[in-house]
Order: structure tokens, then sequence, then C-alpha cells
């Protein structure tokens, strides 16, 4: 029996191994466990230890389970929280839990009204169960904020990817930016693009869409005046008429009107790594190229990006482009592994012993926390019998209700340690001892 270095530098040097105990067995419960995440308590081994003390016993839970990361960490609050779907994603639980650094900024009361204070000083009121998740908290702010990836902008390969080029020429857009100031441009494209008469096409169509609807002794039939109407179009009318217009002429010019239309309207690059890029050069400030010479990599927690900051003519905004596979960790996420350790008095009472001990990370080994809130949390996460009657909301003494979701149930855990202390794992636990 190998014990994991985390757990052997925490257990009692006294401490005598007592049995391995299965919790799927122990809780006579089974459920279905989402491993794809990483969690597997329900179906993993736990070696037990026994320490005898002058007030009692000490009994030790190693779970013979791989350290978890911020995904495995949500997941288990998802499989214990009453409310597993509120506000349920990573980054809104941890705006939760930073309200604690909010409320001691001291210029945070004119932002919020001291709510952040208010909402700190009712939960201290709840007495261990608050202080024991605050001595928590550091390690599993770190586990989400490692593994919650930032928007550093618009991902390239969705905005200005080759593929996406085509269908807005398809679209016509391109066409009709070329085309809104003067038809001339039309006319230019259906020549090279090997339409004869072009000219003759255009403005035929033109002289039947803008008198379509005209009495026969109201036609328009000078061209400059027909051209002023096309002028004061809406885009959308634009749109239809050269529509109409493409489709009139043969598919096989439509293709080369587009390719034409593609090549003129937008700048094509293609970057180190053979990525094909375009964006429409229209009010472009700079050259596509140039813009990708000038690339950044931006950091943001713990992940970093190589970005392109594109500027357009009368435009207040900066568009930043994320280059594809450019979004990447800057070290190993944090990992986390449940601390169970509970004392057993004389008087036959008992509860969960606290260790919040740390292992800093080197190179590419992550930092590793065995935590005990996350121990009262995996009691919990196999014992479904106990927590599927914990409430869906609790009002805190001079607070408001509180729904219990994904970032409140860790503090209801610890309020429910009782309970826990009374589930078939534990009993099984310390049933080892009398075998």
């Amino acid at each position: 029996m190998e014990i994991p270095e985390y757990a052997a530098v925490d257990l009692p040097d006294n401490a005598n191994h007592i049995g391995t105990l299965s919790p799927k067995l122990a809780s006579g419960v089974y459920f279905r466990e989402p491993i794809s995440t990483g969690v597997s308590y329900l179906s993993s081994s736990v070696e037990v230890f026994k320490t005898e003390l002058p007030t009692g016993i000490r009994f030790d839970a190693v779970i013979d389970h791989p350290p978890i990361d911020g995904n495995g960490l949500r997941r288990v609050l998802q499989t214990v929280a009453p409310a597993p779907n509120f506000n349920n994603d990573i980054k809104g639980v941890i705006d939760d839990w930073n309200v604690v650094d909010q409320a001691n900024d001291p210029d945070r009361e004119r932002y919020d009204g001291g709510r952040s204070q208010r909402l700190v000083a009712d939960h201290e009121r709840l007495g261990s169960a608050w202080t024991d998740f605050m001595a928590s908290r550091p390690a599993f702010l770190e586990a989400f904020e490692d593994v919650h990836v930032p928007r550093f902008g618009l991902p390239a390969d969705s905005v200005f990817t080759m593929a996406n080029l085509v269908r807005q020429s398809d679209n016509l857009n391109a066409l009709i930016k070329l085309s809104s100031g003067s038809l001339e441009t039309m006319v230019d494209l259906l020549e090279e693009a090997g339409q004869e008469e072009a000219h003759t096409l255009v403005m035929d169509a033109l002289h039947k869409e803008v008198n379509k609807h005209r009495h026969p002794n109201r036609v328009i039939t000078k061209d400059d005046k027909v051209l002023a109407r096309y002028k004061g179009w809406g885009e959308s009318r634009r749109r239809d008429f050269l529509a109409k217009l493409l489709c009139k002429v043969v598919p096989a010019v439509q293709t080369e009107v587009i390719s034409l239309t593609r090549n003129s309207s937008f700048e094509t690059f293609t970057t180190e790594d053979g990525e094909e890029f375009s964006c429409p050069t229209l009010g472009l400030t700079k050259s596509l190229a140039q813009v990708y010479a000038e690339r950044e990599v931006r950091r943001s927690g713990n992940y970093e990006a190589t970005v392109m900051n594109i500027e357009r003519q009368n435009d207040a905004f900066t568009h930043t482009v994320v280059l594809p596979n450019s979004v990447k960790p800057i070290h190993p996420p944090a990992t986390l592994s449940p601390a169970i350790a509970w004392e057993r008095t004389t008087e036959d009472k008992r509860q969960f012993v606290m260790i919040h001990s740390k292992q800093e990370g080197v190179d590419t080994t992550p930092t590793h926390y065995h935590d005990s809130t996350l121990g009262v949390l995996a009691v919990a996460y196999v014992s479904p019998g106990v927590r599927d009657s914990w409430p869906r909301s609790v009002r805190i003494p001079g607070g408001e209700a509180m729904t219990i979701g994904i970032a409140q149930v860790p503090v209801l855990a610890h309020m429910r340690q009782g309970q826990l202390l009374k589930s078939a794992f534990i009993q099984a636990a310390e049933g080892l001892a009398r075998q």
C-alpha cells in the first residue's frame, strides 16, 4: 500500500492502517459518476488509518484517486449542491468568492453601497462553518482561476478565415460595398469576368427597376437621373437589385465576379504556421500583413494568447483578434485532494480535523492542496442519502435567503458536518477498527 506524499505528510506519526473501504458499498447507494470530468470518488478505494489520542481516536481516510483540478472541483460541487444549476459557471463562482476581497477594499462602498461588507458580515455570523471555508478559499480560487479561460477577443478562425470570407461574398456584402458609390465598379467587374456589353446590361436592369411602378407617361429615361435614384436607395434595396442583376448572367460569370470582388475588397495573407486569413480592406488603417507583424502576446490569469489589433477609420473600437491555437496555459493548473480526518472523543462526540496543506509547484509540476473542505465535500459526495435532504436555500441570521449553488455549498457542507459525521461512510470507516 503506497500513500501519496501529500497525504502521508498530514498523517499522524503513530497512525495505523486498519483496512480498505469501498465508498460505493459503504453508502449502499449508487449514482452515475461523470468520470469524463476526472472525478470518481464513489468508485475509488479508501485506505483508513486509526490513531490513538489522549482524548479519543483520530481516523484518516485517504481516497485512492488522482488530484483534481478546477474542472473536477466544479463537478464535485455540482454533485453536492442542492441547486447545481444556479450560477454554476466558473467565472460566476470566482466573482462570488471574490466578494471577500471586495469587502476589504475601502473604496468599494461607493460602488455597491456597502453590500459586499454586509454580505461578508452576515456570513461571519455562521461561525466555524464560514472560517473553515475561508481557510480553503485561496486553494479553491486558485484551482478555478487556473482553468478559467479568459476572453482575449474575437477568435480569428470564426471571423476572418477564408471560409467565412466566401460566405460574405456569397451574400454580396463585399459587392454592395464596392458598388454603393458607383455602378461603374459593377460594370468593370462584369467586363473583367467576361460579360459582353456589361454597361448596357447594368443600365437596362437599373432602368427597369427604377420605372417598374411608374406610369408609362412618367418613365425616367436619362441615365444620370436613374443613377441618382440608385444612390438614394437604402442598402437592403441595393442588395436585392444586385442579387437580381447577377442572376441574369451565366453561372461562370457569377462565380468570377464573386472571386474578383473577394480579391479586390479583402486582403489575404498566410501566417508562419500556414494559416490563411483575410480581412475586409475597407477603412483599414494598416495592412493586414503589418497588423500580423505587430501581433502581441497577452496574458490574463493563467492563460496567454497571441492577438492582432485591427483598427479602422472612423471606428472608435480596436478589434482584438485571437490567432487560433495560441491560447495556452502558462503553468499547470493547481490541483486538490480531499483531506478526510475526524476525531471521536471518549464521550463519543465527533468532529472533523481541519487540514489545509500546500505543496508548491515546480516547473511542470502543479501546485497541490490537501484540503479538508474538499474532504467534507467528498464525504457528502459519497453520501447522497445525507445531502439529498439539504435545502435549496438557506437564510443567514440577519441576512437574506440564499440559493445553495456551487459557490455556496462548501459553507453549507461545513454547517452540516454533524450529519456527515453520522453517514454510512464514516460509520463503515470506524467499523474497520472493530474488525
